[in-house]
């Protein structure tokens, strides 16, 4: 049984997620390991794992995926502060590839169902 892979949308979601997973992990390192820290590298493993598993291009987790990263993009655009600080910027690219992300998914879960033809 030969296993294909997801559709190049659901690939693309899952990239623009692990990327700010990846902001958020690296987030900290710009933030010298302060308090929310170990917030920040938790959240971001959580959507590293997401991102992972969204390759396998589940419309349920494509969902869950969904709110996971509109809910990320505006958390992030709200911790940005509106400073001109390194750590602000790691934010707004945060809110800028989760947005990106919610797009994608948003054109995957609400786009009209294509009829095949037999």
């Amino acid at each position: 049984m030969k296993r294909e892979h997801a559709p190049l949308l659901y690939q693309l979601a899952s990239l623009f997620l692990a990327l700010a997973g990846l902001m958020l992990i690296g987030g900290t390192s710009l933030n010298l390991f302060g308090p929310e820290a170990a917030i920040m590298v938790s959240i971001g493993s959580i959507i590293l794992l997401v991102s992972l598993l969204l390759m396998s291009g589940r419309r349920w987790l494509a969902y869950i995926a969904f709110l996971a990263a509109l809910i990320c993009s505006v958390a992030a655009y709200l911790a940005s502060g509106g400073t001109a600080q390194p750590t602000e910027w790691t934010f707004l690219g945060i809110s800028a590839f989760s947005g990106c992300s919610a797009a994608v998914l948003f054109v995957i879960l609400w786009r009209k169902k294509r009829i095949k033809a037999d």
